[in-house]
């Protein structure tokens, strides 16, 4: 909305008969483009753990896609000819003002997590070979807002696999966890049934490890 108001006072030198000369049609159209493409985008939802490139590559489409239907509106649908110069000048700011509101809301949540607020209580049920690789990043990036609790050896459990789940349920209820990482390898079908079940009834996130591929659990 900055944007398209800036335009137009750049273009006429005011905001005088914004609502009766055809713009206000416009304006509509860029609000309703702007919503319809950002929900199929999910570009309002911030990822604890999001790359600069995917980042970049998600507004890239949103405002690729956002300008060819505005140019579409005011080049064929629109019985009003809007000057070219008025779309250029907004798609430019918008373009400038997007990706800094985007980064400034993220490095913005990171500092706020790293002080210790917006947090995640977090646990991982898997061997030592499995947890190191995750736990060592939790604990080197409070930026993300993970916060480890506990490490689960379910190696030296398998034998009795329901006094684990016993005590991991005990566990997560009394220290409020609200994510699980488990290493899905160590358990059978059966086992991780129980697991997702348990999760699921205490509105619990869990995800499976994967040895070789332990951040791509963070990808968006």
């Amino acid at each position: 909305n900055v944007s398209f108001f800036l335009s137009y006072f750049q273009i006429y030198g005011s905001l005088n008969g914004f609502v009766s000369n055809h713009y206000f049609s416009l304006f509509i159209f860029y609000n309703a483009t702007w919503i319809v493409l950002t929900s199929i985008q999910n570009a309002y939802t911030f990822y604890r753990v999001q790359s600069i490139v995917a980042l970049f590559n998600s507004m890239a489409k949103i405002l690729f896609f956002y300008f060819i239907f505005i140019e579409i509106f005011c080049r064929t649908i629109s019985v009003f000819a809007y000057p070219l110069s008025f779309t250029l000048f907004s798609f430019l700011l918008i373009s400038v003002f997007i990706p800094i509101w985007r980064l400034t809301t993220i490095f913005s949540l990171k500092v706020y997590r790293k002080m210790g607020f917006n947090y995640r209580n977090v646990i991982i049920i898997g061997s030592d070979i499995s947890s190191k690789e995750l736990s060592d990043f939790f604990n080197t990036h409070p930026e993300h807002g993970y916060k480890l609790f506990k490490i689960f050896d379910a190696k030296n459990h398998l034998s009795d696999f329901y006094k684990l789940m016993e005590d991991i349920k005990c566990y997560c209820v009394k220290n409020e966890i609200d994510e699980i990482y488990c290493d899905y390898h160590l358990f059978s079908t059966k086992q991780i049934k129980t697991l997702i079940d348990f999760a699921n009834q205490n509105m619990l996130r869990i995800k499976f490890l994967k040895l070789y591929r332990l951040l791509l659990l963070f990808q968006p």
